[in-house]
């Protein structure tokens, strides 16, 4: 629903609600999202924007299946896993999240050639959930609230532009994460057990603040060249507070005597970061451009991964990475909307945030060393006809572990070498408004784990869309996923046990829109 107010101000709002009840068991799902937006021009040279988002998420969780077998036999079941099973008797084993923001951007005009713009937000999160992918299913409760300001400056000067401000946000959360009942657990052989008794886990509070000013230039050398380069400083600080016994662990035991998590004392922790990047493009005419770029990046660890740890690993602490990107690529245009794109590009990522297994086989986060990550991406869009249209889009990557003392020069998991999407649109003349689409999506093979124990196949899939705009305001729409009902798993990992989610089956979708 959107209107105009008066000459000055406009809204625009949208409502939904989505009910599922799942093609698995124990996938029932809702969700209500709202958007309100409302636009007002103050004078001629001020104007505001209040952006108002919220989501309600109320989902039941599946597990993911132990033996891919269940997938190729299409089993609709929660679960293969009786500890699964037995776990949806003694805890409600779902997700809960709930969201909102609310932002208000003040733009200014008043000097000829800069644009100041402004906006303070507040923000709310909560996230509460089983953690299914863990074998003890402990559950999850993860509160934040955050107040946060953006400011951007532009200035629009003879020779180019200059970009500058900072962005900077205070979060209050708190981590509560619970074991809900006993269970005792064994790895895939029975080799290796673990015992988890009811009680806390974790109960701890983080204050993060985070303020990150930037200035980014774009210099126009000639008519053909553009020099553009920036610079952005970070500094990130954590503040935490533990709410159990400092440097206590919890009531768990393993075959070997000793227990999986630790509570850390009350700490702090700083990082700060000066990330430069640098491009040069070359636009010999309309339809060319070549470009080269560099940028340097920066990634601070997550405060559940600082501060939730394991046994064993108390005194870990942990480093940002840092990363290295180089990039050389072309954009040619053969017409308003047949294009090619090619790019190529070279990262190295320093102090790689990596997961380790210990001698029980459980699972923890660490620095590693440095880590390679390479490869190619390639677009084509072709108007064939007035009414065919086409879309290819391929990528080869190669992602490596460099001398990792543990994982050598392994690639990584979970990181498939091919990526593939194909489209073809037929917009009929002869039925204006009516628009079909074939879609390929193809995803190849990858490593299970960083161990090379265990790799999976991919998948391959097609899609078909359509949809029919009888008019301005009313939108008529239908989809068919995974046209041919592939069974094949979204996503596979192996830990302490080989894990495969099922992807959706084949599902047929219609709807109507209608906006007024």
């Amino acid at each position: 629903l959107s209107d105009t107010i008066d000459e000055k101000s406009a809204y625009r709002t949208s409502v939904g609600y989505m009910h599922s009840d799942g093609w698995r068991d124990h996938t029932e799902a809702d969700r209500f999202e709202a958007n309100i937006r409302y636009d007002h021009i103050l004078d001629d040279n001020n104007d505001l924007k209040i952006m108002f988002n919220t989501s309600v998420t109320d989902a039941e969780q599946a597990d993911s299946f132990g033996d891919i077998a269940n997938i190729d036999n299409g089993s609709t079941d929660a679960s293969d896993d009786s500890d699964y099973l037995s776990a949806l008797t003694k805890t409600d084993v779902g997700r809960k999240f709930d969201y909102a923001r609310l932002s208000v951007e003040w733009n200014n005009y008043s000097y000829d050639g800069v644009e100041i713009s402004l906006t303070p937000y507040v923000r709310y999160n909560r996230n509460r959930y089983v953690a299914t992918w863990q074998d003890n299913f402990p559950s999850n409760d993860n509160e934040l609230m955050t107040i946060g300001l953006l400011e951007k400056t532009t200035f629009d000067t003879s020779w180019g532009k200059v970009i500058a401000g900072f962005d900077s946000e205070y979060t209050k959360s708190s981590m509560k994460y619970d074991q809900m009942f006993d269970i005792n657990v064994t790895n895939y052989n029975n080799t290796k057990w673990t015992s988890y008794t009811a009680g806390q886990i974790y109960d701890y509070d983080v204050n993060y603040f985070a303020v990150a000013p930037f200035v980014h230039t774009e210099y126009e050398i000639t008519q053909q060249f553009k020099l553009t380069a920036g610079l952005r400083f970070d500094y990130n600080h954590y503040d935490y507070t533990n709410n159990l016994a400092d440097n206590s662990t919890d009531s768990s035991l393993t075959h070997t005597g000793g227990s999986v998590y630790y509570r850390p004392a009350d700490r702090t922790d700083s990082f700060s970061h000066l990330s430069p990047k640098l491009s040069l493009s070359y636009t010999p005419n309309e339809e060319t451009n070549m470009y080269l770029r560099y940028a340097n990046g920066f990634r601070i660890p997550q405060a559940s991964t600082l501060y939730s740890m394991k046994t064993g690993y108390t005194s870990s602490t942990m480093n940002p990475e840092t990363s290295d990107t180089y990039e050389v690529g072309i954009k040619k245009a053969f017409s308003k909307k047949s294009f090619a794109e090619l790019a190529v590009y070279y990262m190295s990522v320093d102090d790689t945030i990596t997961r380790y297994k210990d001698a029980n086989d459980l699972y923890y986060n660490s620095n590693g060393g440095e880590t390679i990550h390479k490869g190619i991406e390639a677009t084509v869009n072709i108007q064939v006809t007035d009414e065919v249209a086409t879309h290819v889009a391929y990528s080869f990557s190669k992602h490596n572990y460099v001398n990792d003392t543990t994982y050598g020069n392994n690639e990584i998991s979970a990181a498939p070498n091919h990526l593939a999407n194909a489209r073809l649109v037929y917009q009929p003349s002869y039925v204006k408004g009516l628009s079909l689409m074939g879609e390929w999506q193809y995803v190849g093979t990858y490593w299970m784990d960083d161990d090379h124990d265990k790799s999976y196949g991919g998948y391959s899939i097609g899609n078909l869309k359509a949809s029919y705009n009888y008019n301005k305001d009313i939108t008529f729409f239908t989809k068919v996923t995974n046209i041919t009902d592939e069974k094949y798993a979204v996503s596979a990992s192996n830990g302490w046990s080989e894990s495969y989610s099922p992807a959706d089956p084949r599902q047929f979708y219609a709807g109507i829109e209608y906006k007024w």
